[in-house]
Order: structure tokens, then sequence, then C-alpha cells
């Protein structure tokens, strides 16, 4: 494979360094990032971060906290629960 020399400064090597796993070369923190464009979804964003036994388990963790969280129930002045449909007047 063909290699190439790229200059970066300071503050983009940081940058990548904070973002590289251990077992990760920086080409394939830029192909990763590179690919997170084209992702779109969070999910495949970080099944191209392969395996990561300590971040699945932050990720379940966060998940239940949002799905128990009061910030996302939102209740109308009736007590139901407001599931986001769009409210419309009647006239006649």
């Amino acid at each position: 494979m063909a290699h190439k020399t790229l200059t970066i400064s300071e503050e983009a090597y940081d940058a990548l360094a904070k973002l590289k796993t251990q077992n990760e070369s920086f080409t394939e923190v830029i192909l990763r990032l590179s690919r997170q464009k084209k992702a779109g979804k969070l999910s495949e964003y970080i099944e191209t971060m392969g395996a990561d036994e300590d971040l699945a388990q932050e990720i379940e963790q966060a998940s239940r906290r949002l799905r128990s969280s009061r910030l996302r129930k939102k209740h109308n002045p009736g007590g139901s629960l407001n599931r986001g449909l769009p409210r419309h007047k009647l006239s006649g």
C-alpha cells in the first residue's frame, strides 16, 4: 500500500490522538471519521469502532437512563402523555 506524508498542526494531532483507540492506527482513525458522515446513524458509527466492552456498558446505561427519564415524558395539562402528535383545531 502506498503511503503519503501529511503535515498537521499540534492541535489537529492532539485531537486525532484523543480519538484514537489503543490498537488503532492514525490511518484507521481518519478512515473511521471519514465514514462517520456516510453512516448517518449512531449505531452504524459505533460499529465502525470495533468491540469495546466498556463503551457498550456505558451506552446501555445511558439508554436505560433515557428510557426512565422524566424529561422524555411530556404531560399535557389533562395529565395524559403528549405523544408528539400535531394538534389541529377544527373549524366549523
